[in-house]
């Protein structure tokens, strides 16, 4: 059984020590995507206590609170690639109902919902990332 989370937690990297609360998603949530441009952190997709989502979260790295809606995936995912971006765009590519082999963008600095990327040569889920410069 999989857990529902809406916890955001950070730890400052040069100073060891236990995390600390940063704030919530707007919806506890697991098997998600995320991505980052150093200023913005975004999470998209996963599934909620009842279904699969395709919400977009994001928060402000530099400043704690809660996280705000960023827009819609064009497919309800779950297991997406993680930490996959470039600093410009965040890509996702996972399972979804209707579309099992998708890959999705969004510009990280401009909220708003995620663009058709191509596809996956097969269906996969829970994948990797590379960051890239």
């Amino acid at each position: 059984m999989s857990t529902y989370h809406n916890t955001v937690e950070y730890i400052t990297i040069d100073t060891p020590g236990n995390v600390t609360d940063f704030g919530n998603l707007t919806d506890g949530r697991y098997g998600l995507g995320a991505a980052s441009n150093g200023t913005r952190g975004v999470f998209a997709g996963g599934r909620n206590s009842t279904v699969n989502t395709n919400t977009i979260d994001y928060i402000t790295i530099n400043t704690t609170g809660n996280a705000t809606d960023f827009g819609d995936l064009t497919a309800i995912c779950v297991g997406l690639a993680r930490n996959c971006q470039d600093g410009t765009r965040g890509v996702f590519g996972s399972v979804s109902a209707g579309a099992s082999n998708i890959i999705e963008y969004i510009t990280i600095s401009t909220p708003g919902n995620s663009t058709d990327f191509g596809d996956l040569t097969t269906s996969r889920d829970y994948m990797g990332g590379l960051a890239g410069d």
